[in-house]
């Protein structure tokens, strides 16, 4: 039967900086106190991550290396925008690949049930739009305010954080819903 997935997914190399700061969030929220300064720092990263994740978007630089089943072809490669992109099938061996599409790619070629990828997702920094900035920041911010909360869910994008990314929710054919 021919299906595609993906498989598995890891960061091998990190970002090196978040996209909005301490004094970004602290500015924009109006706050003035310096007591949970650790606390919002943590959350400025699990908020990037968790919109990442939940979006299947790229906010900062990194590099991922996947394992997908392409067996059907045009498997997209996840955390848009992709830069370049290398495969290797599972003997370790590397393979060339037909990739479409600019910002978001799908692999054409080879069709096959095991396929490691590895590729840059993100952009740069100068490059990150605004609304994901903003989204972080309203992230954070719901993030902070519900600390506590016996029914925190810290798995939930928040509402307006969800508003500023919607037009960038796509279904899992790649169509943006």
């Amino acid at each position: 039967m021919c299906s595609n997935k993906l498989l598995d997914k890891k960061i091998t190399v990190s970002p090196t900086a978040e996209p909005v700061t301490l004094d970004d969030v602290k500015l924009w929220a109006s706050i003035d106190f310096n007591e949970k300064d650790n606390v919002l720092t943590g959350l400025i990263t699990a908020a990037r991550q968790l919109l990442e994740e939940k979006y299947d978007i790229g906010i900062v630089r990194k590099t991922v290396t996947a394992i997908v089943d392409n067996s059907c072809g045009g498997i997209e490669v996840p955390g848009a925008p992709i830069g370049t992109v290398t495969g290797k099938n599972q003997e370790g061996n590397s393979v060339e690949l037909t990739i479409i599409g600019l910002d978001h790619k799908f692999i054409e070629s080879p069709c096959s049930c095991y396929l490691e990828l590895e590729y840059e997702s993100g952009y740069e920094a100068a490059d990150i739009p605004e609304v994901f900035r903003t989204a972080i920041k309203q992230q954070v911010l719901w993030m902070f305010e519900h600390l506590g909360d016996e029914n925190f869910d810290d798995t939930k994008v928040s509402p307006m954080a969800a508003m500023s990314l919607k037009p960038f929710r796509r279904n899992g054919t790649g169509v943006y819903i």
